[in-house]
């Protein structure tokens, strides 16, 4: 036998091993995905070789067998959790069954016919489709549609975990991940070792928190889990030791203000916040929450250094001693780094954007990698924003100049902040610096389209923005007052708005925290933009895409540019797990170039 197609049910690792013994050495494994509705006929294949390595879990669903045959729809923009969607030879629809046939049939823009299967997936970090679950299981967590049974699978060929249930837990907070778990104490250590491997399996609004132990997991009477018994049951995190508690009112007050803020009731005083779901959203909202508590002002950029409960009570007893916790400057630096750790990173965010887009990236370079962030002029320091591409990258130079006097300087750029990297680094290498561009999918034609999406040009008439096929739904069968009030509503909402966007874009006012005068600030970083044309470069310019959009903008400039694909979306980049994959493009020193192995 020279090939084994496995199709019909999940394909998982632990079954390989047992496949290859009854075929001959160069056999191969066809792990295939389809649909009944998309005619038998394979749409995604994973073809394992006789070489190839022995994962864990399910087996990735792979490529598309045919260029073109299906895409990914995302479900919200910034999210890599996206429906399959199969073009081509599908099913003409349901027997007598319209309302169900309308939800999954329907057109292409060229009147190819499409199929939404209601089956998620993702890119793993090799660029390869991975099942996430369905769509009608989906729960909203910090924000980011999930299904449980994705991180479920996540626990698979940890060691030491034996049984795993994950399931959403609603609370007074709103909705969180608990993860429940029979584990074997001689093999496993603690909760840490489990959260570290999943963080390098999932994003972190996927990873569980708490992580509850269990002696066994409960059963009904057919055997299986009861899921109801688990949700009604306490949720007691599992420490590897008990969490010392508070040091003073100060610290307990600030833990409390955690809890809050990250839904999670089991933050202790030294916890890493990042690990337990921080992100630059709620930074903002910690800030404000913290400020609160009449200890005086506490910037956002703070979490940055300071992970935990105990350090932001710290920070808050050196500002009542003095010491102003706002920055003077708009250089955040995020590790200080040592010399022998490699060339220092200065990166850019982002139109709008802030230190926090690079938290997991300079944790996934190192505590001894410098690495530092010039955010825009304004945001955060007293002073009116740079509005053109050339101005930024003025005030910046002098920044990294300041930060760094002599020596080479990887310059890293994000979105539109690839354009303020790239100028930075044309006015350093006029001072005789050595210096070494990676754009991070950095464009030049504005905000980037959704995946599936047309890359260019308006989308036809009658085609949703969102990217998904142009399909009918049901006739709405009641067009009521109330509803016709909502939208009314909703829309003044939308005006008053805009209105204010537009104010805070002309005349941002002194730094604060409201959210319009970020998005104001993201607004005036994308009208620079729109103005910038790159002049050719005299130093090397790296671009990391995760489509073609960004590859030809730049290369109409830059003839010599080293494009190199990375997996997830225009933000996840820059997030786990695909931030590695990223961190392994950033080269040691400007003279050589770095390809991951």
């Amino acid at each position: 036998m020279r090939a084994i197609s496995a199709a019909g049910e999940a394909t998982r690792w632990e079954d390989v091993p047992g496949l290859r013994a009854l075929v001959a050495p160069d056999a191969v494994i066809d792990a295939l995905y389809g649909s009944t509705e998309a005619g038998m006929v394979p749409v995604c294949r994973l073809v394992i070789g006789p070489g190839d390595e022995v994962e864990s879990g399910r087996v990735p669903l792979g490529d598309w067998t045919v260029p073109g045959r299906g895409r990914l729809v995302p479900l919200a923009d910034g999210e890599d959790l996206a429906e399959i969607v199969v073009r081509g030879v599908v099913a003409r629809g349901y027997w007598d069954d319209p309302e169900l046939e309308a939800a999954h049939f329907g057109r292409d823009e060229d009147g190819t016919r499409v199929l939404r299967t209601g089956n998620l997936a993702r890119l793993d970090g090799r660029g390869r489709l991975v099942m996430a679950g369905r769509a009608d299981e989906l729960v909203k967590i910090r924000g980011m549609r999930v299904e449980p049974a994705e991180a479920e699978r996540a626990f698979a060929g940890i060691a030491g975990v034996e049984q795993v249930v994950v399931l959403a837990h609603e609370g007074a907070r709103g909705t969180r991940l608990v993860g429940h778990v029979v584990v074997d104490p001689d093999v496993v250590a603690g909760p840490a070792e489990v959260r570290r491997e999943l963080a390098s399996r999932l994003p972190p609004h996927l990873v569980p928190s708490p992580l509850v132990v269990h002696a066994a997991l409960p059963r009904l009477a057919n055997g299986k889990v009861d899921r109801q018994a688990l949700l009604a049951g306490p949720v007691e995190a599992w420490r590897s030791a008990v969490a010392r508690p508070a040091r003073d009112a100060l610290e307990a007050d600030v833990l409390v203000v955690c809890a809050e803020v990250l839904e999670c009731d089991d933050v202790g005083p030294d916890d890493d916040l990042w690990e337990l779901g921080l992100d630059s959203l709620r930074a903002v909202e910690l800030a404000a929450g913290v400020s609160e508590l009449g200890w005086g002002p506490f910037d956002q950029s703070l979490p940055l250094r300071h992970v935990s409960a105990a350090g932001i009570a710290d920070a808050l007893r050196a500002g009542a001693a003095g010491e102003d916790p706002y920055r003077a400057s708009e250089v955040v630096t995020l590790t200080e780094g040592d010399p022998a750790g490699g060339v220092p990173v200065v990166a850019f965010p982002g139109a709008g954007g802030t230190a926090t887009a690079y938290v997991w990236l300079a944790r996934a370079l190192g505590s001894q990698r410098c690495f530092s962030v010039v955010e825009p002029h304004g945001l955060h320091t007293p002073g009116r924003p740079d509005r053109s591409v050339g101005a930024a990258a003025d005030r910046a130079a002098g920044l990294v100049a300041a930060r760094h006097p002599d020596g080479p300087v990887v310059l890293v750029g994000h979105s539109a902040g690839g354009a303020v990297a790239y100028e930075t680094a044309r006015r350093l290498t006029t001072r005789g610096r050595s210096v070494r561009v990676v754009l991070l999918d950095a464009r030049l034609t504005g905000p980037p389209p959704a995946p599936g999406a047309p890359t260019s040009g308006a989308p036809a008439s009658g085609a949703p923005a969102s990217g998904r096929p142009s399909v009918p739904g049901p006739r709405s069968r009641s067009r009521s007052r109330s509803r016709s009030r909502f939208r009314l509503e909703g829309l003044v909402s939308r005006i008053v708005t805009e209105v204010r966007l537009r104010w805070r874009t002309r005349r941002p006012g002194p730094p604060s925290r409201d959210l319009v005068r970020f998005r104001a600030f993201g607004r005036i970083g994308e009208r620079a933009l729109r103005d910038y044309r790159p002049a050719p470069p005299t130093f090397p310019v790296v671009l990391l895409h995760v489509d073609d959009t960004a590859r030809d903008d730049w290369r109409a400039f830059v003839p010599d540019l080293d494009c190199r694909p990375v997996p997830g979306t225009h933000l996840t980049m820059l997030r786990p797990p695909h931030v590695d994959a990223v961190a392994g493009h950033i080269p040691a020193d400007t003279r050589t170039p770095t390809h991951p192995t």
